[in-house]
């Protein structure tokens, strides 16, 4: 293999990875667990930021790496090679790809992960405050956003006593957001959707 080569390939995917990094939010440790009076959305930010750390953490691991291949400071291992045979053509390695399905190009794919990071500890400090649910969400800023739904329906079957059986998820496309619907048990207004069948 030419390492020069590689190297080449490679150098400037591990700066724009520490570029990327330097939001401070990235590698910070994830919030702590849920507590018994967490709610359920609470509990779904919680663990959906868990699942940002986790992932970040993988990446920055493995980008660390490979880093010091391209500076001669480590060795270059079967598995770093795999990777990195993707990686240097632009695309997302497999591993990563198991973990969140994203951007097919490698630059997106860490841009992705990197904004909902970001993101997701903007909804956990709205979810502590209790103002989550007051403004517009953006579901594409999620790595679960069905598991949100999920978590939006339990915690609408608390609050008003009901079975979660006996609630139905309805929508409106309309922009003006007053008065709710007579028929609604709990208001949440959404942005950016996007659905496909």
């Amino acid at each position: 293999f030419d390492k020069e080569k590689w190297g080449k390939q490679l150098l400037p995917l591990t700066r724009l990875w520490e570029k990327m990094k330097e939001n401070k939010v990235l590698l910070s440790a994830p919030p702590s667990g849920a507590s018994a009076t967490s709610t359920s959305i609470m509990n779904f930010v919680q663990m959906e930021c868990r699942y940002a750390h986790d992932l970040v953490t993988l990446v920055d691991t493995q980008m660390h790496e490979i880093g010091r291949v391209v500076r001669g400071k480590s060795v270059l291992t079967p598995s770093l090679r795999t990777i990195t045979s993707v990686l240097s053509n632009g695309g997302v390695p497999e591993r990563w790809q198991e973990k969140w399905e994203g951007a097919e190009t490698i630059d997106g794919w860490m841009k992705g992960i990197c904004d909902r990071t970001v993101a997701l500890s903007k909804w956990y400090a709205a979810a502590e405050a209790g103002t989550l649910l007051t403004a517009p969400l953006d579901m594409s800023e999620l790595f679960h956003p069905e598991r949100f739904l999920n978590a939006l329906r339990q915690e609408t079957a608390r609050q008003t006593n009901c079975a979660v059986d006996e609630l139905a998820l309805t929508c409106s496309w309309k922009d003006d957001r007053h008065p709710p619907s007579p028929s609604s048990r709990m208001d949440v207004y959404e942005s950016s959707v996007i659905l496909s069948s």
